[in-house]
């Protein structure tokens, strides 16, 4: 059946005030957190795997939880253990893959089936990923990994594509919906949605939950086989988790439309008139010939579209060249006007050039790229559009290293796709021609009935300006709102409005009671020069001896441009490090950053500036402290702390 028009909803910013009577000098929003565990509907699931046991191993067997049918299979030598409904990847390569029954058999084939779960990487692991195998306890098939900074999708027969560029940080260790949309016949749809809105830069955006946003479509592959599995390989033992496999069928995406706005392979009798309804020709004739589109004449530029309704779009296509390859044919983008569009095309050079046309006339030129046809040849082309950006692939291969920017934007909003073909007709076609839609609205299936709770904040209960004399011992100071300072280590002292440690040792804390669940911030004050930074926050703080601290990190002589966030875990006074997000050249002088940490149950989260930048699990020995504070080392330039707040967090669990 043909796919209607997706309506999108207008995205939700995902910030949220977390107080109203949060007001003097600065005032600091943060995306709030969202639960990714799926409720147990009793929905049409082929898997279903929740792990709501706590199992210190997992291990081989029939997964008997929930609506689900088929089993586990744990590679030898993997390490996973499922804790608080998690199953958490260990320190070495670890694999699970299930079957659907004990003989070992896998999953068939069918339009709309897809893989779906939760998924929350390690920033510090070289892999974490979910596939549709195509050979049980393998990583063949169709696979979508998170490495270190960057997304890769991994079709079968091919070497895996990195769909997210490195100096964008999408990989970043933030708590994900991802899913694997298999088409009808051949190939795949991969997915992801995140907690809330994550867009640092020009990163294309990842929407939050129920939005998603498609990351790369696939037309390879066509076993009648498949195994869902499970891969992490990570350093730091154990930040890794999987949440609620499932496996089902999607109604509304069977058959070969799957979740395209616009889907046709042209498997129609031939006809040297019309390509059908729903295309519009605006030059030259346009027919089928064995089950293939084609140009029929054309005294000049020959165009043939179908408004889609959206303009941030995937287009994907097989062109097979004709036996000369001089005439420009390619895809229509972006049409505004019967007149106004983007041609992305061969040239006769033999290079593919992205031109804009305005009211009819060639305006510039964009790129060009070599990537020659061979007479005769098939290429697949996939074209990414999202706002003033456009990505090429070609046959999974990216072709454009960089997103190409159109910088006058005329065809920004333009929302026809097609086909096109100037000049001389040579025997090009086209075939397989669909247009996705880039960020869209889950159906029912994935996003109804699930407990997509998301904490909520209360009221700011410590608030402190630091407003006093200089000089004054934060002890002796009154914060705006809560109790008073308590000193862990370090001499603290109120200079110029901020607090400011000093003395003996090498790691200064000072905290306030307040809240197991809670979400604290604090605005860092960079100095005017800071060879070395390592300040933060502190949560769950019980003791001197037994706490959180996340640091912001900063030395140029070890690590030139290559800043981080750090979370380390103390407990009985023994310190180490969880895992690390990579921040690039970040911080800079005489500049302030807000740093936000929200703890609920076991989860932290962490955002710097407005920006997600990591999700982890904290050990069960840390998950009863009640003070949070500041964190600074000594040697570390004068990094000084303002506007410091702390506000319970109602847990999602």
């Amino acid at each position: 059946m043909a796919a209607g028009i997706v309506n999108v909803p207008l995205f939700r910013s995902g910030l949220i005030d977390i107080g109203a009577n949060f007001a003097p000098r600065h005032t600091d929003s943060v995306p709030p957190v969202s639960d990714l565990r799926f409720a147990q509907t009793g929905a049409a699931y082929l898997l279903h795997d929740p792990f709501s046991s706590d199992v210190d191993t997992v291990v081989d067997g029939p997964v008997a939880e929930g609506a689900t049918a088929g089993y586990r299979n744990v590679v030898a030598g993997s390490n996973f253990a499922v804790t608080r409904g998690r199953l958490r990847g260990g320190s070495v390569d670890s694999m699970l893959y299930y079957t659907a029954d004990s003989d070992g058999a896998g999953w068939s084939r069918v339009g709309g089936r897809t893989l779906a779960l939760a998924i929350t990487p390690d920033d510090a692991a070289s892999n974490v990923g979910i596939y549709l195998a195509e050979t049980p306890g393998s990583l063949d098939g169709y696979g979508l990994r998170m490495n270190v900074k960057k997304f890769e999708v991994i079709e079968p027969g091919s070497t895996p594509i990195v769909v997210t560029l490195p100096e964008d940080n999408t990989g970043k260790a933030l708590r994900y919906h991802v899913g694997i949309t298999l088409v009808d016949g051949v190939g795949a749809v991969y997915w992801l949605s995140s907690l809330e809105d994550y867009q640092p830069g020009r990163a294309w955006l990842i929407p939050n939950f129920p939005s998603a946003r498609i990351l790369f479509v696939s037309t390879a592959g066509q076993s009648d086989n498949l195994y869902p599995t499970l891969h992490v390989k990570t350093a730091y033992g154990g930040n890794a988790s999987f949440e609620d496999v499932r496996l089902l069928d999607v109604p509304a995406w069977t058959g070969s439309n799957g979740l395209a706005l616009l889907a046709d392979s042209f498997d129609r009798p031939d006809n040297p008139q019309t390509l059908g309804e729903r295309w519009n020709a605006q030059g030259g004739t346009w027919g089928i010939v064995d089950q293939q589109a084609y140009c029929v004449s054309s005294d000049g530029a020959a165009i043939n579209a179908v408004d889609v309704g959206q303009a941030d779009v995937w287009v994907v296509a097989n062109i097979t060249a004709g036996a000369e390859i001089a005439s420009e044919f390619g895809l229509l983008l972006r049409q505004s006007s019967p007149d106004t569009y983007l041609s992305l095309s061969n040239h006769g050079s033999g290079n593919i050039y992205l031109d804009r046309v305005v009211e009819g006339q060639y305006n510039q030129s964009i790129f060009a790229t070599n990537a020659k046809f061979a007479a005769g040849e098939t290429k697949r082309w996939l074209v990414g559009c999202y706002g003033d950006e456009y990505r090429l692939f070609i046959n999974g291969n990216e072709t454009l290293v960089q997103p190409t920017i159109d910088s006058e934007q005329q065809h920004a909003r333009g929302t026809g796709f097609g086909l096109v073909s100037h000049h001389s007709q040579t025997g090009q076609r086209w075939d397989r021609f669909a247009v996705y839609p880039l960020i869209f609205a889950l159906e029912p299936e994935l996003s109804a009935d699930v407990a997509l709770v998301r904490a909520i904040v209360g009221s700011v209960q410590n608030y402190d300006t630091f407003t006093d004399a200089n000089g004054t011992e934060l002890t002796a100071h009154q914060p705006e709102t809560g109790g008073q300072w308590i000193i862990d280590a370090g001499m603290w002292q109120i200079v110029d409005g901020m607090a400011v440690p000093s003395g003996d040792g090498d790691h200064y804390r000072a905290v306030v009671d307040s809240h197991e669940d809670v979400q604290a911030s604090v605005q860092l004050v960079i100095p005017s020069e800071f060879p070395v930074v390592r300040a933060g926050l502190v949560v769950r703080r019980s003791d001197p001896k037994n706490y959180v601290y996340i640091r912001c990190f900063v030395d140029d002589a070890t690590q030139l441009d290559n800043d981080e966030i750090e979370v380390w875990e103390v407990v009985d006074g023994r310190a180490a490090i969880l895992s690390k997000s990579y921040l690039g050249n970040y911080f800079q002088a005489g500049t302030t950053s807000v740093l936000v940490a929200q703890v609920v149950g076991d989860t932290l989260n962490i955002h710097l500036d407005g920006v997600p930048q990591l999700t982890l699990y904290l050990s069960p020995a840390l998950l009863n402290g009640t003070g949070v504070g500041m964190y600074r080392e000594a040697g570390t330039s004068e990094v000084m702390f303002d506007n410091f707040t702390a506000a319970p967090a109602v847990s999602h669990r």
